[in-house]
């Protein structure tokens, strides 16, 4: 299973055996450079992480106590790669837009350090050093901003980030918080957070955003989070994005979701859950009276991993006609639509389902405003694209049909 394959990666990872094509850029929480004992701690680090399509923004902030006399660190954030040792590798292995303040004024000057080894992989860690003044009895702030290229790992790619690093100060880590964003394009396979995920209270702050938190953390200096994704057009081709394992097969007429994903830990967005929970009816063969689903379904390009998926209008249709294990799993995505909140601004209308039996004509009635309006855009472009070529094959055939009517009548003669 998908989940499964995912751990298995992420365990060579973490021990540094990494399979061919593997490629990693990886940010760090700041650490002070010179290991000097110190009086400062770390109260708090809020890290964010925001994924897009072809990078990953990082934006940290830190809370930094001193209760000790004045210090002067040598503060340094570093940036971990692994590559190939080859000029395009290396221009590929790097955070772009990078940026830090401290106590909101922007830093413009940085000693850079490096340090690298070479095996199989080109390994590196490149420091961005800055002395800062931590006044003694006082609270220092910090913030760090970047982006980076996904990490790739075998067949997977990912986000991430080194906290582990925040092991150079003055005890436990007060609390750190996660704070993961992504569109409807997006889909996130799992989350490995470097310690027990049950440590952590996980809320869905919205559609498209996760939040972990946890208290008091005790590190030892390699912890890191993992956020391993796929990218997808949220209404373009089917790539297996509902399905079951790296081949995207359809396994849930037979797999209880319940046992596959965590009501409590799901990285849905709504509207992923929504599309999710119309292939259900669309296998089944409803008319949907929605365009954007009927649309889609209907002009979705067969593929090999979507051939089983073909969509036929069933004028018969009935819920009656799903088995056992596709009614639970439509109910364990309502479900898990009913728990994410409400974002005002994302989603203009106010919908509330109150019943996990709520048909699929009254879950229709209230979605088709709440696709955001590129998508829609996209797909109105890709009937009208399909549109002439479908005229213009007619045409053609007619055409050809008239020149072997006219030979044959011309043969005849």
């Amino acid at each position: 299973m998908k989940k499964y394959f995912c751990s298995m990666v992420f365990l060579l990872i973490n021990t540094f055996v990494f399979s061919n094509d593997s490629r990693i850029v990886l940010g760090s929480s700041v650490g002070i450079v010179d290991n000097k004992n110190t009086n400062i701690t770390m109260l708090n680090e809020v890290i964010n992480i925001t994924l897009y399509r072809d990078y990953y923004e990082v934006d940290v902030t830190f809370d930094f106590y001193n209760d000790g006399f004045e210090e002067n660190i040598l503060l340094g954030f570093p940036v971990k790669t692994l590559t190939y040792d080859n000029p395009k590798e290396r221009e590929w292995a790097q955070v772009i837009d990078f940026e830090s303040y401290i106590n909101g004024v922007l830093l413009t000057e940085y000693t850079i350090r490096e340090e690298s080894e070479k095996d199989f992989y080109l390994s590196t860690i490149k420091w961005f050093i800055r002395e800062v003044k931590f006044l003694g009895n006082s609270h220092t702030y910090s913030r760090v901003t970047y982006k980076a290229p996904y990490n790739t790992y075998g067949f997977f790619i990912g986000a991430g980030y080194i906290y582990g690093t925040g092991s150079s100060w003055k005890g436990n880590i007060g609390k750190m918080t996660l704070i993961i964003n992504h569109g409807d394009n997006i889909f996130i396979d799992d989350v490995f957070l470097g310690l027990e995920k049950e440590k952590f209270m996980y809320t869905s702050e919205a559609s498209g955003k996760h939040k972990f938190v946890q208290e008091n953390v005790e590190l030892e200096g390699t912890e890191g989070i993992r956020i391993m994704i796929r990218y997808f057009d949220f209404l373009g081709e089917y790539k297996g994005q509902f399905g079951e394992s790296w081949d995207g097969e359809w396994v849930w007429d037979r797999i209880l979701l319940h046992d596959y994903f965590s009501r409590d830990h799901h990285f849905f967005t709504r509207n992923q859950v929504r599309l999710f929970i119309s292939y259900f009816y669309a296998m089944h063969g409803y008319n949907f009276f929605n365009p954007l689903y009927s649309n889609y379904f209907k002009y979705s390009i067969p593929s090999w991993q979507n051939n089983y998926l073909e969509y036929k209008m069933n004028p018969d249709f009935s819920e009656s006609s799903f088995n056992e294990f596709e009614r639970k799993n439509i109910d364990f995505l309502l479900n898990i639509e009913k728990n994410i909140p409400f974002d005002v601004e994302y989603f203009p209308m106010n919908l509330e389902i109150n019943s996990t039996e709520a048909t699929i004509t009254e879950y229709e009635t209230n979605v088709i405003d709440n696709f955001d309006h590129k998508n829609i855009k996209y797909l109105e472009k890709k009937i009208k694209n399909n549109l002439p070529l479908f005229i213009i094959l007619i045409c053609v055939f007619v055409f050809i049909t008239l020149i072997i009517i006219y030979l044959f009548i011309i043969r005849k003669k």
